[in-house]
């Protein structure tokens, strides 16, 4: 776990959702979508290796007032051309590939890239 300290604020950011207590988390969500359940995102934890999960409480004066979920994704070139029909094999594809062939990357996302 990794603390911040900003003023009356306190943001804690955990690697597992284990170290989150569910009835936290879940009190947060019981309007927005299944997807985002504590419940959801263990099971998403624990099945997609490839993503680095990380999830973020937020307290004011102790008391907790926000969640963040969060992905890291390992970013590579060859995806993204995979996905974007509109690059074309040509000059600046050749460039652009090149530039980011020996480039490691992650890619931050604030929302669950699987379903929501």
């Amino acid at each position: 776990m990794v603390e911040y300290n900003i003023a009356q604020y306190t943001c804690k950011i955990f690697s597992e959702i284990n170290n989150i207590d569910i009835q936290s988390w879940n009190s947060f969500i019981h309007d927005l979508s299944f997807f985002q359940s504590y419940q959801f995102l263990n099971i998403i934890e624990n099945t997609q290796k490839q993503v680095d999960c990380r999830y973020c409480t937020i307290y004011e004066n102790e008391v907790m007032v926000g969640l963040a979920f969060f992905q890291l994704i390992d970013f590579k070139l060859e995806k993204l051309m995979q996905y974007n029909s509109s690059i074309k094999s040509n000059f600046i594809n050749r460039k652009i590939k090149n530039y980011f062939a020996n480039k490691h990357c992650m890619l931050l996302n604030l929302v669950n890239v699987f379903f929501t």
